[in-house]
């Protein structure tokens, strides 16, 4: 079994493969990024036997215990031919209804599902045919909360919803992290400022590097970019409510 010496060695490895690609963490606490890591290697120092050499092989074991802590929701929403019930438990195949309807009161899905015939036993088509587009996304991300993760990364995943819709998501995801002690950390992958406003962190990118990072009134007040992105969102969002 793994020694604490060589787990320290490895975590210590592992911290400088994550950190390297992305350099504009480099300011985080220790706390902020290490405690995913942290978690994953624990469990592999109890579970994992050197009985190979190979650092490659070692450190697929740690990445494949990082995916099991991470939900992560793509942007084009991918349901499969069956019920809402079956396809919530490929994020668990052991949730109960109770975990089910839990996730979808969480995406703002639950009423969806309650106006359904059969309700989680309605059938969703291929690709998810008969719902519309920030139906697929409200599903998309329950199936993500029933896996529970410690790291939930939503890659521009509320692009369909309606404004008030995409607040009320935010409010109740942040509660999970805020009622859980800080055990559910959100990344947020979005092209409108409302969805991002909360976050505790904002990191702008404008042709592949970073152009500024801060909260939204920090961004607002010393980013250019942030700031002509958020007025283009304010104007739709006054054209839309005319």
């Amino acid at each position: 079994m793994m020694d604490r010496n060589t787990f320290d060695k490895y975590r210590s490895e592992l911290r400088k493969i994550v950190l390297s690609k992305i350099d504009c963490f480099n300011d985080i606490e220790d706390e902020e990024v290490y405690k995913w890591i942290d978690e994953a290697l624990m469990e592999k120092c109890r579970t994992v036997y050197l009985s190979i050499s190979d650092r490659k092989q070692l450190r697929l074991e740690i990445f494949n215990s990082l995916r099991k802590l991470v939900g992560i929701v793509p942007q084009y929403a991918n349901l499969f031919k069956g019920s809402i019930r079956e396809n919530l438990k490929w994020g668990n195949e052991n949730a109960t209804d109770e975990e089910l309807f839990e996730a979808l009161t969480i995406s703002q899905a639950k009423e969806i599902t309650d106006s359904k015939d059969g309700g989680l036993d309605f059938k969703i088509s291929q690709g998810g045919q008969n719902l519309s587009g920030g139906q697929k996304q409200r599903f998309t991300i329950a199936r993500a909360l029933v896996k529970k993760p410690s790291i939930l990364i939503l890659d521009d995943s509320a692009s369909a919803l309606d404004y008030a819709t995409d607040a009320a998501l935010r409010a109740s995801i942040r509660k999970i992290g805020e009622e859980g002690g800080g055990k559910l950390t959100t990344f947020i992958v979005s092209q409108r400022t409302a969805s991002l406003r909360s976050a505790d962190r904002i990191i702008v990118l404008e042709d592949g590097a970073v152009a500024g990072i801060g909260t939204h009134d920090e961004l607002l007040e010393n980013c250019a970019v942030y700031r002509e992105i958020y007025n283009t969102d304010s104007n739709k969002a006054a054209g839309g409510a005319r």
